[in-house]
């Protein structure tokens, strides 16, 4: 499954893990050595070792990785974003234009004929209806 986070979500979570790494050098700094030799020898304290295959979590790795990809939505405010999705909506244009400029001719043909005998038969009408007029 992928997940689509907005840019916000992003800043906001790197945000955080910045803040959380500038709270644990700030504990690490005030605490003094013997503190920490302390805190490693105390028997509630114990270090956790993997008990998993390395070779069986690479593949793990290599099998839900794609997975894990994130998709960030566009920000439709940058401007280098415009400028992509103009250049892309160009392109398009650019690949139907001899069709329909073709289109466009053939009907500017037909309509030119028709227009034309139109007026013919307008004229021959106005001629019809001047000789019943001077009647």
């Amino acid at each position: 499954m992928v997940e689509e986070y907005e840019d916000s979500d992003e800043e906001n979570y790197l945000i955080e893990e910045h803040e959380e790494n500038a709270i644990a050098s700030e504990v690490m700094s005030e605490i003094s050595d013997k503190e920490l030799n302390d805190i490693l020898n105390d028997e509630n304290v114990q270090v956790v070792e993997s008990q998993i295959d390395p070779y069986e979590w690479k593949l793990e790795l290599e099998r839900v990785a794609p997975l894990l990809k994130v998709k960030a939505k566009e920000n439709l405010k940058d401007w280098r974003t415009k400028i992509t999705k103009t250049q892309q909506l160009k392109g398009n244009i650019a690949s139907i234009m001899p069709d329909i400029k073709n289109t466009l001719e053939k009907l500017s043909g037909e309509l030119s004929r028709t227009c034309e005998r139109i007026e013919s038969r307008e004229s021959n009408i106005n001629m019809n209806m001047d000789e019943t007029a001077e009647e």
